[in-house]
C-alpha cells in the first residue's frame, strides 16, 4: 500500500496487529497506533458470534468449543501484548500511542479531538466540521449485532486465568481517551503475568 501511494498515511484497522505493536514501532518510526480497546469478555464474545456463522458455513459442525478456548488464550495473550508494548517506555518521544476505551466513543467528537492532541496532530477546522456532521448523523445509530459475554462456551478458570491482572491494568470502562503516560500507573506489572 505504502510503495503504491507514496506520500500518503497508511491507515489499518486491523486487531491482527495486536501482537506486532512493538515491531510496529520500532520498524515505522513515524507511526501512530489508536488502540481499542473493549472489555476481554465482551470483545472475545462479539467476536465468536461473528465467527459462528462463517466457521458453521464453512466447516460445518466445527469443534465450537476448542476453537473459543484457543481464541480465549489468544486473546489474553494480544491484550498483555498491547499494553506490554505501548507502556510509555516503549512509547517514549514523540506522542505515538492512545488507548480507545469503547465508552469514549459515546462522545464522538470529543474522542476524535482528544485522539489528535494526544497523537500530537493538529485537527483541521475542516476535519472538525466533518466531525460534526458524523456525529448529529451517529447519535441514534446502534448496532445490531447482539451477543452475550455470559454465554461463552469457555470455563471460567480459562477466561480468569487468560485475562488475569488486565482490569488492574487498564481501565476498560474509561469514557475519554487515555494515553500511555497517564495511565502509567494502570500499565505496571501485575503479579502473575
Amino acid at each position: 500500500h505504502l510503495y503504491a501511494h507514496p506520500g500518503k498515511r497508511y491507515l489499518a484497522k486491523n486487531a491482527a496487529f495486536a501482537p506486532l505493536a512493538h515491531t510496529l514501532l520500532e520498524t515505522f518510526p513515524d507511526a501512530r497506533l489508536v488502540c481499542c480497546l473493549r472489555e476481554p469478555e465482551a470483545a472475545l464474545s462479539s467476536q465468536l458470534s461473528c465467527l459462528h456463522p462463517s466457521l458453521r458455513a464453512l466447516h460445518g459442525d466445527y469443534r465450537q468449543q476448542r476453537f473459543a478456548r484457543r481464541m480465549t488464550e489468544l486473546y489474553g495473550f494480544y491484550y498483555r501484548n498491547l499494553l506490554d508494548a505501548l507502556t510509555p517506555a516503549q512509547a517514549t518521544g514523540r506522542q505515538r500511542v492512545v488507548f480507545l476505551p469503547l465508552p469514549a466513543l459515546a462522545e464522538f467528537e470529543r474522542t476524535v479531538a482528544d485522539t489528535y492532541r494526544g497523537l500530537g496532530l493538529k485537527l483541521t477546522s475542516e476535519l472538525r466540521e466533518r466531525l460534526a456532521f458524523r456525529a448529529r448523523s451517529m447519535r441514534d445509530w446502534r448496532s445490531s449485532h447482539r451477543h452475550d459475554p455470559t454465554d461463552l462456551p469457555v470455563p471460567a478458570k480459562l477466561l480468569q486465568r487468560s485475562f488475569v491482572g488486565l482490569r488492574a491494568r487498564f481501565d476498560f470502562d474509561a469514557d475519554r481517551v487515555v494515553t500511555p503516560r497517564e495511565a502509567r500507573d494502570d500499565l505496571g506489572e501485575v503479579a502473575g503475568l
